[in-house]
């Protein structure tokens, strides 16, 4: 491991900047660091972690891409054998994690471990204890300023210029990037991408998730049908409202199957499409008193966020809460006092009658809407990256049909305000297309970033369907 000390750090008693991390394999890393006046004497000090893997090809790299897996809180470095192996020898790959995030130090605000299994009460306590415990430094880990490590490392290596490659949220530190240095970008490459501003309380996710089942029924053969589905839904939900099912993940955590389950265990399929085609005949079962099914399903998504210990060493959860809470259009002032907040909250919630096939509050309590989970955060400004124009570089959009999270209407809005922007849409997939099995997204989007081209290639008209089973 190389790491290069920051030309701006001083050396004083009693302090000296953490330790290096792990560095990834044949990659060349360092740190980057504030200046010092900026920091935190108590070794709390923000810090970007980067790994630099150089191309292994004859003559010159074709690029320098710099890839970030969303989030925010998702470490870029824990891919680094993945990239490799995607972008291949031709590339150099910057990796970076950003203040708060794997290799640069998981942020930590003092929150239980076991916080996003426990009650939606507890969660939020805990929340306003973890904003008070960030307080000021809450501002430290923002878009703008992971934006501006970047090209602080870019700089430090001396690289002309990066084809920027964003994933989810990653599509936004991108796209910020690009606003601030847009002479520094060769090409944008966003997968999975949504505005900044998307709706506060996810209207556009539930219109996207809906047409996901509407989808899959309509390619099933006759398996299922998308209205009828959505109906199933709608009983379903209405049902575990009023007698909902009790289980628990272990004997210490005794959970519910309620109508707020219900609808974070749907949308989640946006992760997995496969299990968009389970979910016709599980909600079956469920209404005919058969919950089983959904019960281990709901377990599954569960387990994902049962420890933040378990996902600390590589991603720090607390950081997309830093983040959101300061930076995402909220139905409310952030600065305002609390009692202000929670009644525009709930004024602003009350103006809609449902989000389909859920309750309102269903909804926005699965899917984190509406910033309910920061009404008891600190006062605060709200921070959002700034505005200004992307550059006209070669940019490719991908979205992905069945995408709920990052829906293709959100993917078009984003592509519309990039000057000569192309947008595609794949069919039957999910949540950051170039997942699927096939390896036809992942290779329209190699030859982008080889050859700053958008060749549509056959395959993308074949995606497989979802199996309804």
């Amino acid at each position: 491991m190389t790491l290069a000390a920051p030309a701006h750090a001083q050396s004083v008693p009693g302090w000296a900047p953490p330790p290096a991390p792990p560095c990834p394999f044949e990659a060349e890393c360092g740190v980057v660091m504030p200046p010092l006046a900026d920091s935190d004497p108590l070794g709390r000090t923000p810090r970007a972690t980067y790994a630099l893997m150089r191309h292994t090809g004859p003559g010159p790299a074709v690029g320098t891409v710099a890839y970030n897996p969303g989030g925010p809180g998702i470490s870029a470095i824990q891919w680094a054998r993945e990239m490799t192996a995607f972008l291949g020898p031709d590339f150099d790959i910057l990796l970076v994690d950003p203040r708060g995030v794997g290799a640069s130090g998981p942020l930590s605000c003092g929150m239980d471990d076991d916080t996003f299994i426990r009650s939606e009460l507890t969660q939020r306590i805990q929340l306003a204890v973890c904003g008070e415990n960030l307080g000021r430094r809450m501002d430290d880990y923002g878009t703008e300023a992971a934006a501006d490590d970047l090209e602080a490392i870019r700089s430090r290596l001396g690289i002309e210029q990066l084809d920027l490659y964003g994933q989810s949220y990653g599509t936004i530190l991108m796209s910020t990037y690009a606003r601030r240095y847009p002479d520094r970008v060769r090409s944008l490459l966003l997968s999975g991408a949504y505005p900044q501003d998307a709706d506060a309380f996810g209207r556009d996710r539930a219109a996207g998730l809906r047409n996901a089942l509407r989808l899959v029924c309509a390619r099933s053969q006759g398996r299922c049908r998308g209205p009828a589905l959505l109906r199933d839904l709608r009983r379903l939900a209405v049902r575990l409202h009023r007698d909902p099912v009790d289980f628990s993940l272990t004997d210490a955590y005794p959970q519910r199957l309620d109508d707020r389950l219900l609808a974070y265990v749907t949308f989640l399929a946006a992760y997995h499409p496969a299990r968009y085609g389970r979910l016709p005949r599980l909600v079956r079962a469920a209404l005919g008193g058969r919950p089983d099914g959904l019960v281990r399903l709901a377990k599954k998504g569960l387990a994902s966020v049962a420890s933040l210990e378990a996902v600390a060493p590589t991603d720090a959860p607390i950081v997309s809460y830093a983040v959101y809470c300061t930076e995402a259009p909220l139905p409310y002032d952030p600065a305002a006092p609390l009692a202000d907040r929670r009644a525009a909250f709930a004024r602003a919630k009350a103006a809609i009658r449902r989000v389909e096939p859920f309750s309102t509050d269903a909804w926005v309590k699965a899917v984190g809407a509406g910033g309910q989970q920061c009404l008891e955060w600190p006062a605060h400004r709200l921070d959002p990256p700034a505005g200004g124009v992307l550059p006209k570089v070669p940019t490719l959009v991908v979205s992905g049909d069945l995408d709920a999270v990052a829906p293709p209407a959100d993917g078009h809005a984003v592509a519309r305000r990039i000057p000569g922007a192309r947008f595609i849409v794949v069919p039957n997939v999910g949540h950051v297309p170039e997942f699927d099995r096939t390896g036809c997204v992942a290779r329209l989007m190699w030859t982008f970033l080889h050859s700053q081209r958008v060749v549509v290639r056959p395959c993308l008209r074949h995606m497989p369907a979802v199996p309804v089973r």
